[in-house]
């Protein structure tokens, strides 16, 4: 059996992340999201924010807007915030349409490769 959502990993999509430690309410903000596995049961993302793209801790990384550019500013992607949301309407679509930045590229899968080896992922 195929997975109908296996495109979409290595792809940065909005989603309203949740911002508390209960995952399965949407969060109020729409906030780029990074797709590292997608299965059955939804998708694992790592959170995206655009705030302190100068400082990394252990498992971030920055993709720029000459690497995507569907970003409208640098983004860090933060790997060792990363959530496993239900691929569902609720957390995924914007006026009934999912936003896609990109899928990553090649020159940020080094970063991630990195990022992914620091929080023990790889």
């Amino acid at each position: 059996m195929t997975n109908p959502l296996a495109p979409l990993i290595g792809a940065c999509v909005w989603a309203w992340m949740p911002e508390s430690e209960n995952v399965l309410v949407p969060g109020p903000k729409l906030r780029p999201t990074l797709i590292l596995e997608a299965d059955e049961h939804g998708v694992l993302v790592a959170y995206g924010t655009s705030q302190n793209t100068d400082r990394y801790g252990p498992g971030e990384f920055v993709v720029t807007p000459d690497e995507m550019p569907g970003l409208s500013k640098a983004t860090k992607f933060c790997l060792a915030k990363a959530f496993r949301l239900p691929f569902n309407k609720a957390f995924f679509l914007q006026h009934g349409q999912l936003k896609v930045a990109g899928i990553l590229p090649a020159s940020a899968k080094r970063k991630l490769a990195l990022a992914a080896e620091e929080v023990g992922f790889i």
